[in-house]
């Protein structure tokens, strides 16, 4: 029997999948595309998770076009947007996630699912480090994913509330 050695740092973490757990709502076919319930009509329009911050405010929405997932959007607790990312094909194209003062903290870009590139900015706007991927490139242990801060952030603030 081969063992496996590959650790699910997601179940390992406890990082909640809030994005699946919303498009698990609808009913996805074998071509990737959404559907409403009738299984005929693909989904377009905007979705919220059903989930809310103590004060009512939405976590997650997403937007979907022919049955396509376009745009997932995390908001803070407060309203105000903490990632935006544009999808295309079924893969995340972009990524950008921002500080509470509104201004971007990290730009990631992708290709087919992959990162290819990162840039960070400080509160004030000024870029304090970059970082660009090949194929075999290894993720730099400074360069962590918005996909793994932002829904432990969101968890967080689930579970303790929300501090400014």
């Amino acid at each position: 029997m081969v063992k496996d050695n590959k650790i699910n740092l997601d179940e390992l973490w406890e990082i909640p999948d809030f994005l699946g757990e919303l498009l698990g709502q609808y009913k996805q076919k074998d071509d990737d595309k959404f559907y409403e319930k009738d299984n005929n009509t693909l989904l377009s329009g905007e979705f919220t998770l059903d989930k809310k911050y103590s004060n009512g405010n939405t976590v997650l929405r997403i937007k979907l076009a022919n049955g396509e997932l376009k745009e997932s959007t995390f908001f803070y607790p407060t309203g105000e947007v903490l990632q935006c990312d544009g999808w295309e094909n079924g893969y995340c194209a972009s990524s950008e996630q921002f500080h509470f003062n509104e201004k971007t903290s990290k730009i990631e870009n992708y290709k087919e699912g992959l990162i290819t590139s990162s840039k960070h900015f400080n509160e004030n706007g000024e870029k304090e480090a970059e970082y660009n991927y090949k194929k075999d490139d290894v993720l730099d242990i400074k360069d962590i994913p918005n996909s793994l801060t932002t829904p432990l952030l969101i968890k967080g603030w689930l579970e303790n509330g929300w501090e400014e």
